[in-house]
């Protein structure tokens, strides 16, 4: 059995390695990493604001700032002064960006089927109770540290 730092240096290099392997292949497009991610929630939320992708992801205003801005260069997403704010700006995905988010999720679908064809049906459906497990324990966990502060 693993020890702790093992399962620990395990995790960060199979982490990393898929990490490599997606930007790698997103390289082929002219999307970012990252941003198929941002581009999904623009196409799913209409006159979204950068707060509120910012909110949903999890990632700083200032990093969605700069993604968003690099995708208005693009021809992904365009920005409008918005109707509600007017301190805030709607964005919205364009016919370039959906055309590219629909590459990009192509690729990373067959990038997946990739990563787990050597497994059968078994053991995926063991890696995903397990999978599930852990992530119980990382919301308990994550739970008791907001209980703390």
């Amino acid at each position: 059995m693993l020890k702790n730092k093992d399962l620990f240096n395990l995790e960060k290099q199979l982490e990393w390695l898929d990490e490599k392997n997606k930007y790698n292949l997103l390289k082929k497009t002219s999307i970012h990493e990252g941003q198929p991610d941002i581009l999904a929630y623009i196409y799913m939320h209409k006159d979204c604001t950068q707060y509120e992708i910012a909110r949903y992801l999890g990632l700083s205003r200032a990093s969605v700032n700069t993604s968003v801005k690099r995708m208005q260069k693009s021809g992904f997403v365009s920005i409008t002064p918005s109707e509600t704010s007017k301190r805030s700006t709607s964005v919205n995905i364009t016919a370039e960006g959906t055309k590219a988010l629909v590459k990009s999720d192509m690729i990373l679908n067959e990038y997946i089927s990739k990563k787990y064809e050597n497994l059968n049906e078994q053991e995926i459906k063991a890696y995903i109770y397990t999978l599930q497990k852990i992530e119980k324990n990382l919301t308990k966990i994550y739970k008791q540290g907001l209980e703390d502060k």
